[in-house]
């Protein structure tokens, strides 16, 4: 097992989830959520599901992410139960000249509950707010409309349509001028090592 950088990765809380550091110890339950669902895979840049090496490759990259740029996803946790049901955060797209978006992706079980709006809203404001970004971007597959949706209950707008990791996807972007926080309320707080 490779050891994980002493880096200091904020946590937030909101109303009903914690954005938190994604450990080793959440990658079984983060692949079986995530990664191994053809369901939620659809909507994912392989559209299929992928082995656990996958996971690993994902954690290790988001580990670097916020050890080389203080900026990474987090894990999605619900308060409530302390139960991992994805993840969602800032992370920068180097194939889009180092601009910076919002992802996320949660278990099946948890769709439709608001859950998707609630985390990205904290991570774009915390994108505004903290990491000092001036615009960020939601990539979505053309199809996934539930994620369209998510990306304009934010303020997003419509940019464009390209073609990234080897799939047609559509661009939604919002400058921190135009940004909202309505009810993206959060509170802040060191990061602690599980």
């Amino acid at each position: 097992m490779t050891p994980v950088a002493e880096v200091p990765v904020p946590e937030i809380v909101t109303e009903r989830l914690r954005l938190r550091r994604m450990t080793e110890a959440d990658l079984e339950d983060w692949y079986r959520l995530v990664f191994s669902d053809p369901e939620v895979m659809r909507y994912l840049p392989s559209g299929v599901p992928v082995p656990m090496t996958r996971t690993r490759e994902v954690h290790g990259r988001w580990e670097d992410g916020w050890t080389r740029r203080g900026l990474a996803p987090w894990g999605i946790e619900l308060r409530a139960t302390g139960r991992l049901i994805g993840h969602c955060g800032p992370r920068h797209v180097d194939e889009l000249l180092g601009e910076v978006e919002v992802l996320y992706a949660l278990g099946r079980e948890h769709w439709g509950a608001g859950y998707a709006t609630e985390a990205t809203g904290a991570s774009v404001r915390y994108g505004f707010d903290h990491a000092d970004l001036e615009r960020i971007v939601g990539i979505v597959m053309p199809a996934n409309e539930a994620s369209r949706r998510v990306m304009q209950k934010l303020g997003m707008t419509y940019d464009r349509r390209a073609r990234l990791f080897g799939i047609d996807v559509v661009i939604y972007r919002l400058n921190r001028a135009d940004f909202d926080p309505g009810e993206s309320a959060f509170e802040l707080t060191s990061g602690r090592r599980r």
